[in-house]
């Protein structure tokens, strides 16, 4: 619990005191005349909710509404409203209180008349755009997930890390607090001369680099970057945690002597309940992202190269995975299970467009758990991938039309 003045407080105290005290603490630190007062910050109000038992009933008329009705929001508001207005508070926090009016008057040498205003601490903190996507760890597992979902997954409990600077080195970090709120004013897209880009909020800090030193360093506001360097993460440890999928665990399927389909169908061949994550399955994931696509009619999945050492890599992973393929003479290589196709479907493509080649390559994705692999079996995946569809040389360039395997290949590398 806690009273803060407002000569204690500077633009770093938003969390705490929301951004219009934060802003009356630095003008009072420039010299500028504001009117003494003194602001019961936001631990004070979060310890009001949680010992009273507000904090639960609250959380339950929350969960069970439609936040994409109005009408049920308006009066999910009206309930929390009242119940908040009809709770007494405490009597640490009323004496707290009128402790500090009662030292405001002394100072001033007169009861003194106040003015209480809100200062909400979300609304000036620096944001992120919902849908930008984000590499994060939750509950251990490394993930490529757009801040949306980042949101959701910590109010479900989840732990989640995020990459951070510490002693000048890139360190996973927890964190604490997650804020949802509408934007306010404008928000900036910062873009580098090499493609990458975010949208945050113009007080958001970013993370530079001195020239001269080549040491990075932070500036408190996005708008300052504009013409100035931004240091890439080149390597942030993820504790490589797979070496093989259990289909079984993953997915609602079938099980027989060691395999797995995903319909109750004996006809079927399946594919192996536990598939290991070796060079040659990594290098097919990336080569099928580059020139794959999942042929429903012919129950197949499809991988067009011309080059020959790509042909025989795609009949080598059919082979290891016990499944009939064929070639034709257009470099077309089919491999033919329904269940192959299915499972590629479920964790490479995003949402499913059409059929035949060339349908579904706006939507294909790099699934989770290639960031949860070895280093080396990450650059089996991304030798597939630019064999397939990139280019190495003076530079690194991949053509792709799909905007999360393009923002998933930026993680990777």
């Amino acid at each position: 619990m806690g009273v803060l003045w407002l000569d204690e407080v500077d633009k770093d105290d938003v969390p705490l005191v929301g951004g219009k005290g934060a802003n009356l603490g630095e003008l009072l630190r420039v010299g500028i005349p504001v009117p003494e007062g003194f602001v019961v910050d936001a631990n004070t109000f979060k310890q009001f909710i949680e010992s009273t038992g507000l904090k639960n009933k609250i959380m339950e008329i929350l969960n069970s509404i439609d936040v994409n009705n109005v009408n049920e929001l308006e009066e999910a508001s009206k309930k929390i409203r009242k119940m908040i207005e009809e709770t007494p508070m405490p009597k640490e926090i009323e004496e707290e209180i009128k402790k500090a009016y009662r030292q405001l008057c002394e100072e001033v040498g007169e009861e003194v008349y106040v003015a209480v205003r809100s200062s909400a601490t979300a609304e000036d903190l620096p944001s992120v755009a919902e849908d930008e996507f984000v590499l994060v760890k939750i509950n251990g597992f490394v993930r490529l997930m757009s801040v949306k979902d980042v949101y959701e997954e910590f109010h479900k409990g989840s732990k989640v890390e995020i990459p951070a600077m510490k002693d000048g080195k890139v360190v996973w970090a927890e964190v604490k607090d997650v804020y949802k709120h509408n934007g306010y004013g404008k928000m900036l897209k910062i873009k580098t001369k090499s493609g990458r880009e975010i949208v945050v909020s113009p007080n958001h800090s970013i993370i530079l680099l001195d020239e001269k030193k080549l040491e990075p360093y932070v500036v408190p506001y996005a708008k300052d970057v504009v013409g100035k360097r931004v240091p890439v993460t080149a390597k942030i440890e993820t504790n490589p945690i797979l070496s093989e999928l259990n289909l079984a665990e993953m997915f609602e399927c079938y099980e027989r002597d060691g395999r797995v389909t995903f319909k109750d169908d004996k006809r079927r061949k399946g594919l192996p309940k536990i598939l290991k994550l070796d060079e040659d399955t990594m290098f097919f994931f990336g080569l099928f992202l580059a020139d794959g696509t999942v042929d429903l009619k012919g129950r197949c999945v499809v991988v067009t190269s011309k080059h020959k050492e790509l042909v025989e890599s795609v009949m080598t992973f059919a082979k290891k995975l016990g499944l009939k393929a064929s070639v034709d003479k257009r470099g077309n290589v089919r491999i033919y299970s329904i269940d192959l196709v299915e499972f590629m479907t479920r964790m490479f493509i995003e949402r499913f467009d059409g059929v035949g080649k060339g349908k579904t390559c706006k939507t294909k994705r790099i699934p989770d758990f290639v960031f949860n692999v070895s280093e080396s079996l990450i650059g089996n995946f991304l030798a597939g991938l630019f064999d397939g569809d990139g280019y190495v040389g003076d530079e690194i360039s991949l053509t792709t039309t799909s905007k999360l395997m393009c923002v998933g290949t930026v993680k990777l590398l």
